[in-house]
């Protein structure tokens, strides 16, 4: 049997996964920072060129990150909140 309500649980669970993807979007915004090595026969190909749909995604993984923190924030605060009214009830 768990000791958090299942609505504090999912939320704590909400900024788990907000968390990974924000570290995601930011690894993936760091390499696409990192200067292009240059290539042995020194011409540059399409290949060297950092991929444009990796920022797109990781600017995406941002919205979304912020979004399941907020969400996940919230749903902690209802649970406690709900908690909170259960106690009150039965005192």
């Amino acid at each position: 049997m768990s000791i958090l309500p299942p609505i504090t649980a999912t939320g704590l669970g909400l900024l788990e996964r907000a968390d990974q993807r924000l570290a995601r979007s930011a690894q993936a915004f760091t390499r696409s920072a990192e200067p292009a090595e240059p290539s042995e026969s020194g011409t540059g190909t399409a290949a060297d060129e950092p991929e444009p749909n990796g920022v797109v995604d990781a600017a995406v993984g941002v919205v979304y990150g912020r979004t399941e923190f907020e969400i996940g924030v919230k749903l902690i605060e209802v649970g406690r909140d709900t908690e909170k009214t259960l106690l009150d009830v039965v005192a």
